[in-house]
């Protein structure tokens, strides 16, 4: 420029002097030039600056989306290793091998919880020795010894460790992750571990969804070492430099588990914005390297540009207005690849098939919610909306807060609550709550599980656990299972049986138990043949102990299932049943001679009808003496009254075929007294079935038959009253129900209930509040003819019950009656009480037939209405119109 203007200058006429010289116009138009020329170089950092920032902030994005997804499936795995070990008790690992019944307990428990594992996921359990005990899927691993991650929950026990030493580093995924839970017992001792393996290659599709550049890179690594775990497709990515692979690993090692960093790589050359996370209880992190080359373009068009505008200086104006335009579009552009990262993000949220909600911890509102929320709650995403956190959660608004505050500062994050749906139905949910920092402000993103049916089936099992445990661990019923006639496994109630530990009763030959050879074979003759064929075979036998005693036992033995050659054997010890039944046998013989004292009244006739022996107990009885009756055998059936005699005789010619006969008759004494006596009369046989006649046993129950007429009355009346009590009310309202239809005449039922009984009890005691029943029923009854019936029902509730009224309105006067007989005070000792009353009337349709309960329905709801008035007096039912 300097030179074209000098040349200008010399081949024309030198223009008037001024002040700046030939080169004033220069320096004006460079004056003029020099604010756009630093307006674009400003647009140009500016784009490029933010372009830069775009890039980090996507990196970061990217890097959060991939930890929480890693993170919900890390959480998961660990969350059904804890609930899956405790399905399995430490013993059952110390035995070196998996016991049958806990393999189907886990296969059964696998089935209802495979939704939470990754998908190519094994669940293995290992010993102390590090030697596999089962695995739900096929495993080269049958000895993990000599693996790092065994040897570091041995050596230094902690609950959770995730190890991928055995991965393969390649982008096809080949490897696996392990994620390993250590097991102990009470005492701390270190008895195994549980492990979710999964391949690699599982994860691959949580980076396929992304939309990186060409040039971009997604890598999981240890943060240890920086070593590769696995990493998407892409531009290849070398581990040749270790001090660079280090400088994410010292970051989060100096504190800085998240952030971003700057990265040229020595490969290729290319220079990435890095977003790295560190996942969540794990000894690894995500990093997403963006090439800086995608993002910053637009910035090096903008220099491109702003070199051009150097050169023509004439169109300084018009270019600058063109590069502010495309600066401006620049940004357009950017800010819309920052909302096609915000769209694919929520993306990711609203298609992931688990319940999100998004929550503000601080008010509680729910701010947003993806479709499988709306479809769980019952509630469209928009109604969900407009709801807060506790109008779903069924916990106290105290418990919310905190929970909101516990999740929001991250000092808890998982959570079990009752959450309620749309319909009114309560379910348990799984809440793991992430706090996210979007612009500054604290947002909950919740992921919720419905894990209703799990506890259910959880509580279920444990539940059928307990009882299997219960039967197997009883110290009632000694249980045994048998291989050919060899102890395998016994519980303690069938070692105390015999005297062994069940350690001793292992192995033991059935022989054992028998005290001779040939009750052995017995048993076995008739027991096996019955337990092949699938069926329980039951006895009871004579078995040994261990210290030679005996004692009888009732044996139970069936197969294990049809076509098993081990068996189930359960003993009940009836040794004192047994004895009892000998030492019965003895008495009964001994009985026979006592019957000369017998309490009761003992006669044996003989065949041919002839009074053979009488007992002394026939003068207790009867007043008359043996020697009475010998002398005079016709005397036993002149004894009995005229009305039983034919009965009786009748009784006594039982024949030597007939079965055993029990009557009951009764007798004039000696001195004239009425006894009830209850015969039973047996027919007698020799031992080679010879008829030896009749025995009769003749009991005085004359007491028992008093006692059950007094039963009889107090059944129908009220022990404090002596009025009829309900049962007899029913009755009798039943009986007069039936004559009033038949008849047409009217019939009334007044229900009487004492206004603030209670409080007579309460202030004078319950002696007092009898002592005023008492007096209130005897003004009842005097209030009523003699054919009405005055019943209590029950503590302070009277009724009365009036037959063959002339009048339907004679039911109200009695009830006027009963209130004036009442004006004057009830004297209670030092007390004088006035008593007020509720009372509902009903007078019966005679046309129709009523039910009984209908009735003192109909009077009961009069009653109450009188009753909530709070005033002395009656109300006359009426249906309602």
């Amino acid at each position: 420029m300097s030179l074209r203007s000098q040349s200008v200058s010399a081949a024309m006429p030198g223009p008037p002097h001024h002040p700046l010289g030939q080169h004033r116009y220069l320096i004006v138009l460079l004056a003029i030039s020099l604010p756009f020329m630093a307006l674009l170089v400003l647009n140009l950092h500016a784009a490029q600056t933010h372009a830069r920032s775009i890039a980090i902030n996507r990196a970061e994005n990217l890097s959060l989306v991939i930890e929480h997804r890693l993170s919900l499936h890390f959480r998961a795995a660990e969350h059904v290793l804890k609930l899956l070990t405790q399905q399995v008790p430490t013993a059952a690992m110390a035995q070196g091998q998996m016991p049958k019944k806990y393999r189907a307990t886990l296969e059964a428990w696998l089935q209802s919880h495979s939704y939470a594992l990754i998908p190519h996921s094994t669940l293995s359990y290992f010993d102390a020795r590090g030697r596999r005990l089962y695995a739900s899927e096929p495993t080269a691993d049958e000895n993990i010894a000599d693996e790092a991650y065994f040897q570091q929950l041995k050596q230094h026990p902690q609950d959770i460790l995730v190890d991928a030493t055995k991965t393969q580093v390649h982008h096809t995924g080949q490897g696996s992750l392990v994620i390993a839970l250590a097991v102990h017992d009470e005492q701390q001792r270190f008895l195994g571990m549980a492990t979710v393996a999964t391949d690699i290659s599982a994860l691959l599709h949580e980076f396929q969804d992304l939309h990186l550049g060409p040039d971009s890179v997604v890598t999981l690594r240890r943060i240890d070492d920086g070593s590769l775990v696995i990493r998407s497709l892409g531009t290849l990515v070398t581990d040749a430099f270790p001090e660079r692979r280090m400088v994410i690993p010292q970051a989060i090692q100096q504190g800085t588990p998240q952030g971003h960093l700057e990265i040229v790589s020595p490969a290729d050359g290319i220079t990435r914005m890095y977003g790295y996370r560190v996942i969540d209880h794990s000894p690894l992190y995500v990093a997403v390297g963006l090439a800086e080359k995608d993002h910053i373009e637009e910035g090096s068009r903008l220099g491109r540009a702003s070199g051009a505008l150097g050169a023509i200086f004439l169109l300084i104006l018009a270019t600058a207005l063109l590069l502010m335009n495309r600066a401006a579009s620049a940004r357009q552009r950017s800010e819309e690849q920052l909302r096609a990262s915000e769209r694919r993000f929520r993306h990711l949220i609203d298609d992931h098939r688990a319940v999100i909600l998004q929550i503000n911890p601080d008010t509680g509102r729910i701010v947003d919610a993806n479709e499988a929320a709306a479809d769980f709650y019952g509630w469209s995403r928009e109604e969900l909306r407009d709801l807060s956190i506790s109008d779903i959660n069924n916990l106290p608004p105290a418990e919310i807060r905190q929970a909101l505050k516990q999740s929001k500062h991250g000092s808890c994050t998982h959570f079990v609550f009752p959450h309620r749906l749309r319909s009114g139905e309560v379910r348990t949910v799984d809440v793991h709550a992430t706090p996210i920092d979007i612009d500054g402000h604290i947002i909950l993103v919740a992921i919720i599980f419905d894990i209703t049916e799990r506890l259910r089936n959880e509580a279920a099992l444990t539940q059928l656990m307990q009882e299997q445990k219960a039967i197997l661990e009883g110290r009632l019923i000694g249980i045994a299972k048998l291989h050919q006639r060899h102890i395998l496994w016994s519980n303690q109630a069938m070692a105390d049986m015999f005297g062994y530990t069940p350690e001793e009763m292992v192995g033991q030959a059935a022989r054992t138990f028998y005290v001779e050879e040939a009750d052995f074979i017995a048993f076995g003759q008739k027991a096996y043949p019955a337990i092949q064929d699938g069926s329980c075979y039951r006895e009871t036998l004579q078995l040994q102990r261990s210290n030679g005693s005996t004692g009888w036992f009732d044996i139970n033995i069936a197969p294990l299932f049809p076509g098993s050659d081990v068996a189930i054997m359960a003993l009940v010890d009836v040794t004192p049943r047994m004895l009892a039944q000998l030492a019965l046998q003895e008495s009964e013989e001994r009985l026979r001679t006592l019957a000369d004292y017998t309490y009761d009244m003992e006669t044996w006739i003989g065949p041919d009808g002839k009074l053979i022996y009488i007992s002394p107990a026939c003068e207790r009885v009867s007043g008359y003496t043996p020697s009475d009756y010998m002398a005079d055998p016709s005397l036993l059936d002149r004894i009995v009254l005229d009305e039983d005699r034919e009965r009786v005789t009748a009784a006594c010619r039982l024949g030597p075929e007939d079965a055993p006969h029990d009557m009951s008759f009764r007798i004039r004494c000696k001195n004239g007294d009425l006894r009830w006596i209850a015969r039973g009369i047996r027919p007698v046989h020799a031992s080679d079935g010879r008829p030896l006649g009749l025995r009769a046993n003749d009991r005085d129950i004359t007491q028992l038959k008093h006692a059950e007429q007094l039963a009889q009355s107090l059944a129908h009346a009220d022990a404090l009253t002596g009025l009829p009590n309900r049962r007899m009310l029913m009755e009798h309202l039943t009986q007069n129900l039936l004559r009033a239809q038949r008849f047409h005449r009217p019939l009334g039922l007044i229900f009487i209930d004492l206004n603030d009984f209670k409080r007579v009890n309460d202030q004078w005691g319950h002696d007092t509040g009898d002592e005023l029943l008492r007096q209130v029923a005897q003004r009842l009854c005097q209030c009523v003819r003699a054919s009405d019936t005055v019943a209590r029902l029950g503590g302070d509730e009277f009724v009365i019950l009036l037959t063959e009224l002339s009048h339907a309105d004679d039911a109200t006067r009695v009830a006027d009656k009963i209130l004036q007989a009442f004006v004057e005070p009830v004297r209670l000792g030092e007390h004088a009480l006035i008593v007020t009353m509720s009372m509902g009337i009903t007078l019966p349709d005679t046309k129709h037939r009523q039910d009984p309960r209908e009735v003192m329905a109909q009077a009961d709801q009069a009653m109450y209405r009188v009753k909530r008035s709070g005033q002395n007096g009656w109300v006359l039912f009426r249906e309602p119109t």
